[in-house]
């Protein structure tokens, strides 16, 4: 099963557009580039903080220029089954814990492997086998320029740092990163010398 979770003021509905807050979109847009979903930044991209308002800025010769912010919505509703489990939740978070910051996340949806007893398979690029989605899963922070693709779809080629050799279903090594990225990165330690005196 793969569930997708975000943070509730993250971005509107691009169809109904609510007003109210949001960390990325400003319903007070009004210049030409305010075009939802669109991304406007340019590299190389660094953080301004001398005003106490931190900021992402890039620099143009000498210059250093704000960075124009995308308008991001959501492409894709939460379903109505959805809704009524984060209404749920968040009320017995807040019940149980008024200072919960999970209350403040919302389940977008889940998707559930098609055989989730064979882990990975030699056919199609090696990746796992998944249930389509009727509507894609998407964290509009993550993926707002990928709205039409569910997340799982990627993370199913997610693979162990071994050089060369891909996620396999039968032989060795068994590369599979069980869909995160983050062992990508993992490093092998270096054998640490036993001294005996």
């Amino acid at each position: 099963m793969w569930s997708t979770f975000e943070h509730i003021d993250n971005a509107p509905s691009c169809a109904n557009h609510e007003t109210g807050l949001y960390t990325l979109y400003n319903n007070e847009c009004k210049t030409e580039k305010c075009q939802e979903n669109t991304p406007y930044v340019k590299p190389p991209y660094f953080w301004d903080i001398s005003d106490g308002e931190p900021k992402a800025v890039t620099l143009e010769e000498i210059a250093i220029k704000d960075q124009t912010p995308s308008q991001i919505c959501r492409v894709n509703s939460i379903s109505k089954s959805a809704m009524e489990q984060n209404q749920k939740w968040q009320e017995s978070l807040r019940a149980s814990a008024e200072s919960s910051v999970c209350q403040h996340y919302q389940l977008i949806g889940t998707q559930w492997l098609q055989n989730p007893g064979i882990p990975y398979s030699n056919t199609a690029g090696n990746r796992r086998e998944i249930i389509p989605a009727r509507i894609p899963l998407t964290n509009t922070a993550l993926e707002p320029y990928a709205q039409g693709v569910s997340c799982i779809v990627c993370h199913t080629a997610a693979r162990l740092p071994i050089q060369g050799k891909f996620c396999q279903l039968n032989g060795e090594p068994k590369n599979c990163a069980d869909f995160s990225f983050l062992m990508d990165n993992a490093k092998f330690s270096e054998p640490i010398p036993v001294t005996t005196s």
